[in-house]
């Protein structure tokens, strides 16, 4: 290995001690009371209660990717049903585990996220600078230190984008194998992750290669990758077509949450934005939209108009919430 090498391994390896060590720090935060009712209801105690059943979650309004998950890293940990004890008798301690494992996939989508860039735009230093926006930004630190899935979900989504940058610039087999990989796993894990077909579909528009085998790949790939992570969407597939629409009707029609100020979607994000991202990392996104409009249009279809289409169809919803955003965090 070169001295340049060398120390690109070790800034990238510096970069991701660091974002691993915030998503860390403070990762007993409130326990062992759970006072976030998601993070609750959702995963922790469905991943313990498929110990007692079938891995058929019958519940699909969260697609059970990240509950799949730590269904196996519990097994591990207390082999098997073990974990209903632990849980009974100090629920804090499931928790923790399970909080690790999103802050673990957290710092991953740093990594593939650096790889995504620096391949994007052929430039390693593009890839340091957003992976290092992505490992301090306010929203992806904070919710690594949930048992939520919205942090977990990146670290496929970014997969993803390791593939779709490849797909535009060289478009090899192998990128849309990742694209298609990546985008069939991040939808499994939180369905808003789907927005990464957007920049899939821009790159093989743009992109060199054989495009029509390689889409039929990424698609083939995507449904087995969806397939794998949520089995039961095709097994009890009138369970999955209900949660689908049960969790359509409650943020297009179930109005908002109590204490809410904003009545605004589009306007709600554009402000969560400016602290959950940064003024200047914001600023710096618009600036940088302009600028590859202007240079590189094929990367300004790819990054930018999944995050304007997102922000649009997001923003006419009824319900909003910050964290929900992040899956554009990284085309930001």
């Amino acid at each position: 290995m070169s001295a340049a090498e060398s120390r690109w391994a070790l800034a990238i390896g510096a970069l991701l001690l660091a974002a691993l060590g915030l998503r860390l720090w403070g990762i007993e935060t409130g326990l062992p009371y759970v006072y976030n009712a998601d993070e609750n209801a959702h995963f922790v105690p469905r991943a313990i209660g498929m110990f007692g059943h079938t891995y058929n979650p019958g519940y699909f309004i969260n697609p059970p990717g990240f509950t799949y998950v730590l269904h196996a890293v519990f097994a591990l940990r207390w082999g098997g049903d073990g974990v209903q004890a632990a849980y009974a008798a100090n629920l804090g301690d499931v928790f923790v585990v399970a909080r690790v494992c999103a802050a673990v996939l957290g710092t991953a989508a740093v990594g593939l996220l650096y790889v995504a860039g620096s391949r994007l735009f052929g430039d390693r230093r593009v890839g340091l600078l957003a992976a290092a926006l992505l490992a301090t930004s306010f929203l992806a630190v904070f919710y690594a230190h949930f048992a939520l899935n919205d942090v977990p979900t990146l670290a496929p989504l970014c997969l993803a984008l390791v593939g779709v940058a490849g797909v535009l610039r060289t478009g090899r087999g192998i990128d849309f194998a990742l694209a298609g990989l990546g985008l069939g796993l991040a939808c499994a894990t939180k369905y808003t992750a789907g927005i990464v077909v957007l920049c899939l579909v821009a790159a093989v528009v743009l992109g060199p290669g054989r495009r029509v085998p390689g889409l039929l790949l990424a698609g083939a790939l995507a449904l087995a990758g969806f397939a794998v992570a949520n089995p039961y969407a095709l097994l009890d597939f009138d369970a999955f077509y209900d949660g689908l629409a049960d969790q359509s009707s409650a943020s297009s029609d179930g109005g908002g949450k109590l204490g809410l100020t904003q009545d605004n979607g589009l306007l709600y994000y554009l402000g969560a934005l400016t602290w959950g991202l940064g003024w200047l990392p914001l600023a710096a996104a618009l600036g940088g939209a302009v600028g590859l409009a202007l240079r590189d249009r094929g990367a300004a279809l790819v990054l930018v108009a999944p995050v304007l289409a997102f922000l649009l169809f997001m923003g006419l919803q009824d319900r909003f919430f910050a964290r929900w955003i992040l899956p554009i965090v990284p085309l930001l």
